[in-house]
C-alpha cells in the first residue's frame, strides 16, 4: 500500500512522542502551531499525548507507543506530525507494530530525538517520513514572515504533491567544504540520535544504493567527531555519495576546539579525506532555524562546485 498527497481539509494527526511541553511556555508556540496548520488548508486531531506528563516524557512508554499506533490505525488522519523533541523516543521503537504501519501507510514527520522514529518507520515499515519541522518549534516558532512562507511553502508542497520540492533556494548563505556531485537517497537526522541506532534493527542502512547523508547536531566537538567516527567504522559511508550538514546553533561549545584552535569544518575534512563525496555546511535545517523537510530514502543531488542541494523525488 502507499499513502497519498493530502488535500484541502485533510486531518494531520499530532502526537508527543518524546517530551512533553505541558505547563511549560512553549504552550503558546504550540498554539501559534495548530493555527498555522489551520491556515495551511488542514484539519488536526491531538493525540492523547499531548496533554501528558510522566517523568521527563510526555506519558508513559506504552502510551507514546499507543498513540502512534492509534494515529497510523485511524482512517480519517492522513499525515502525522510530531509536537516536539526532547528524549524518550527510542524506548518505544520495539513496542510499535511495524506490519500495522507498514499496511496502513501516512506520512510521518519531526525532528531532533524522532529521529528514531524517522529512522525505523522507514527501515521497517516503509512508510514515508521526512525530518523536517515539529509544531512547536516550526510551524509554531516565532519567525519573521519571510521565514515562515519559506518553510511553510516547502512542507505544504511535500505533504499535498507528488513531485520533490526541486532546486532548494537558500535561505542564508551556504558554504562547500569539499567539492564534487553526488546523486542518493537522503538519510540522517540529529546525527548522536541516529548513530545510537547502529547495530540495531531500527538503523535506517541503505546498503546497496548510493546515500546522502544528512545530519545536523547538538552535542560537543567532541561528541559529533565521535558519532562520525563510528558511523565511518562501522562502514556506513561505502556507498555515501554526499553528505548535507545543517546549522550549529546549539553546540555545548564553540564551533572553534579551544584545545586544538581547529574550525569544526576542519575535523569533519580530516575524517572524510579519504572519500570523494561533496559536502555542503550551513544548510538551512537543524536547531533554532527554519528547516528544508528532508525526505527520508528518496533521490536527491548534492552539487558541491554550485553549493545546491536538489530534492528530486517527492514523498508520494
Amino acid at each position: 500500500m502507499k499513502s497519498t498527497a493530502l488535500k484541502e481539509n485533510d486531518i494531520i494527526g499530532i502526537v508527543a512522542p518524546s517530551s512533553p511541553f505541558i505547563g511549560t511556555d512553549l504552550e503558546k508556540n504550540y498554539r501559534r502551531g495548530l493555527d498555522e496548520i489551520k491556515k495551511m488548508g488542514f484539519r488536526y486531531k491531538e493525540g492523547k499525548t499531548i496533554k501528558l506528563k510522566k517523568w521527563h516524557f510526555a506519558g508513559s512508554d506504552e502510551e507514546r507507543a499507543n498513540d502512534i499506533m492509534r494515529m497510523f490505525l485511524d482512517n480519517e488522519i492522513r499525515a502525522i506530525i510530531c509536537a516536539i523533541g526532547g528524549a524518550g523516543a527510542n524506548r518505544i521503537l520495539n513496542l510499535l507494530d511495524y506490519k500495522i504501519i507498514k499496511n496502513n501507510p501516512k506520512p510521518f514527520m519531526g525532528i531532533s530525538d524522532p529521529t528514531v522514529l524517522i529512522s525505523s518507520l522507514f527501515q521497517l515499515s516503509k512508510t514515508s517520513t521526512i525530518y523536517g519541522p515539529d509544531v512547536c518549534f516550526g510551524f509554531g516558532g516565532g519567525k519573521s514572515k519571510i521565514k515562515k512562507d519559506w518553510e511553510l511553502g516547502m512542507i505544504k508542497k511535500i505533504l499535498t504533491t507528488n513531485a520533490g520540492l526541486g532546486k532548494i533556494k537558500p535561505l542564508t548563505e551556504w558554504k562547500t567544504i569539499k567539492k564534487g556531485n553526488g546523486k542518493g537517497l537522503l538519510l540522517g537526522g540529529h546525527l548522536n540520535s541516529f548513530k545510537g541506532l547502529l547495530g540495531t534493527k531500527y538503523f535506517a542502512d541503505i546498503k546497496h544504493k548510493q546515500k546522502i547523508l544528512f545530519w545536523e547536531t547538538t552535542g560537543s566537538y567532541l561528541s559529533m567527531d565521535e558519532d562520525l567516527t563510528n558511523l565511518r567504522n562501522s562502514g556506513f559511508f561505502k556507498n555515501v555519495s554526499g553528505m548535507i550538514i545543517g546549522k550549529f546553533n546549539i553546540m555545548d561549545n564553540d564551533n572553534e576546539n579551544k584545545e586544538t584552535g581547529k574550525h569544526v569544518y576542519d575535523l569533519i575534512l580530516d575524517l572524510f579525506k579519504d572519500y570523494g563525496f561533496p559536502i555542503l555546511v550551513d544548510l538551512d535545517f537543524g536547531h533554532l532555524t527554519p528547516n528544508i523537510p528532508l525526505p527520508y530514502g528518496k533521490m536527491a543531488e548534492v552539487d558541491g562546485d554550485n553549493t545546491s542541494l536538489e530534492i528530486i523525488e517527492g514523498v508520494f
